[in-house]
């Protein structure tokens, strides 16, 4: 089957190689077309193929929830540095870990997002720490976090921040 689609793609080959790029419908892959339409769609097909990975990648991170996040702020130094890109997966329902680093919602707004290690799960709450305690505003200054406001687990780091 390999040597017969070979075969094929060469003899196809070999005739829009020497056919002229107009009015020569013997060398076109497709029948009704002339050669000019068939390179066309051949500088177009890399673009499709891109278009489909793309459309793909963004289905899968959809479906299993993936968020990506740049890191701001010292407080998780040494670990993760500011300007670092960081990989996360949605909780949904799993179990979180100690040591785990997450994605928590500040309970004192609930809007802003702060990264932070998880060092204590208690039932529904967890104590939550940046891994450089002076530059850290954490679960020392606002106290437990219901788990709730755990919206993330850390992947990877996918991206060190840029050296300046």
């Amino acid at each position: 089957a390999e040597t017969t689609s070979r075969m094929v793609r060469t003899r196809s080959m070999r005739r829009m190689a020497g056919s002229p790029v107009l009015g020569d419908r013997a060398g076109s892959v497709f029948p009704g077309h002339n050669g000019l339409m068939t390179q066309t769609l051949a500088r177009r097909a890399p673009w499709r193929v891109l278009a489909v990975a793309s459309l793909t990648l963004l289905a899968i991170r959809a479906m299993w929830g993936f968020e990506r996040r740049e890191v701001t702020g010292a407080s998780m130094t040494p670990t993760l540095s500011p300007g670092d890109r960081v990989l996360f997966r949605r909780i949904g329902r799993r179990p979180v870990r100690d040591g785990s680093i997450v994605l928590v919602v500040d309970p004192r707004d609930g809007a802003t997002e702060l990264i932070k290690r998880v060092t204590a799960v208690d039932g529904q709450v967890a104590w939550v720490v940046g891994d450089n305690p002076g530059a850290s505003t954490d679960s020392r200054t606002f106290g437990w976090v219901p788990r709730a406001h755990l919206r993330a687990v850390m992947v990877r780091r996918y991206a060190r921040a840029p050296l300046s």
